[in-house]
């Protein structure tokens, strides 16, 4: 395949050499299909019934009234809800991915970008579903939206969508563990305490054993 010299349209995408046709990197569209990949769980776990903590049985002193429904998670799952604009919020790190002003309508997000797939798409229609269905679908076809030029605002749905579910489900992001050489930060690359390798979150480069002792003795 013929490969021609472009940046990646989307915030903090690699500058390499990008496929014929594409206008997201390889790293950007790996972040796309997580974040889509972690819509469809956060999905299949949410709820606006409040969660209470503490203990329970015949030794609890948990009195009072029953708290009150989750309104920012039924605004979200909420079709009517509207969106008071686009976050203009940027993070430290120059992209706007976790920052949110704003209570997303997820079935309006997730279902417009569907209807652009029913009518661009060659193998489309499809059917809209469900919330998580929907979003199945999307990451299902990231390569393909990966070369469409509107895919810095699907992007950017998508990381509002994530940001805002994560935050109702209570998942913490992790924190970076060190500075990359390339200017990118380095995360963990899996939740395992004994498992050292580290990835960046910019150049995609993964460090392991040596890898790891020669960084830190450049840090």
């Amino acid at each position: 395949m013929t490969s021609i010299i472009r940046s990646c349209v989307l915030p903090g995408g690699r500058h390499d050499e990008l496929s014929a046709g594409a206008y997201a990197c390889p790293a950007c569209q790996l972040g796309l299909v997580r974040r889509l990949a972690d819509i469809e769980t956060y999905l299949s776990i949410i709820t606006p019934e409040p969660v209470r903590s503490g203990s329970s049985g015949p030794t609890s002193r948990q009195y009072g009234s029953r708290e009150p429904l989750r309104l920012d998670i039924v605004a979200m799952l909420d079709p009517r809800t509207e969106i008071n604009g686009a976050s203009g919020a940027i993070n430290p790190d120059g992209v706007d991915d976790d920052v949110v002003d704003e209570i997303p309508n997820i079935e309006a997000d997730l279902g417009g970008w569907l209807q652009v797939l029913n009518e661009q798409h060659p193998d489309g229609p499809w059917w809209l579903r469900d919330n998580q269905a929907n979003a199945a679908l999307l990451r299902s076809r990231c390569d393909w939206i990966c070369q469409q030029p509107w895919v810095d605002e699907f992007a950017a749905d998508i990381a509002r969508v994530h940001s805002a579910l994560r935050a109702a489900c209570r998942d913490e992001p992790q924190r970076p563990v060190a500075d990359c050489p390339c200017g990118g930060q380095l995360y963990r690359r899996s939740d395992d305490p004994v498992d050292p390798r580290l990835r960046c979150s910019a150049c995609g480069t993964t460090y392991d054993g040596f890898q790891l002792l020669t960084l830190r003795g450049t840090a």
